[in-house]
């Protein structure tokens, strides 16, 4: 891992505390320092916010937010790349939760 890949995931982290503050998403980024990998996922609009679903007679919110296909695992040569475009994708889901916050809030004028 380098240099680069470190600051990537704290940028990661970042704007996923970013969001979860400013909006009413819920966004889980979990670092996994057996694997040296991360992940990123779940809920636009909040936890109990979301369409259900059910297993075995219990209902679990659907996760609307689900940019990745697996684990980013940061020692490997395409990290960097994954990284930046996870990085693109949180910063395109933070704009798109704060303009439907400013359309929710002219509704309600």
């Amino acid at each position: 891992m380098n240099d680069t890949v470190n600051q990537l995931v704290l940028d990661c982290a970042s704007e996923v505390l970013c969001i979860n503050e400013m909006t009413k998403a819920e966004i889980m980024f979990s670092i996994n320092g057996i694997l040296s990998a991360v992940e990123c996922d779940g809920y636009k609009n909040g936890y109990p916010n979301e369409s259900m679903h059910v297993v075995d007679g219990i209902e679990y919110p659907i996760r609307t937010y689900q940019p990745l296909k697996t684990w980013i695992y940061l020692d490997r040569a395409d990290a960097e790349k994954q990284l930046r475009d996870l990085l693109e994708s949180l910063n395109a889901l933070e704009k798109e939760l704060i303009e439907n916050r400013k359309d929710d809030f002219n509704d309600t004028l």
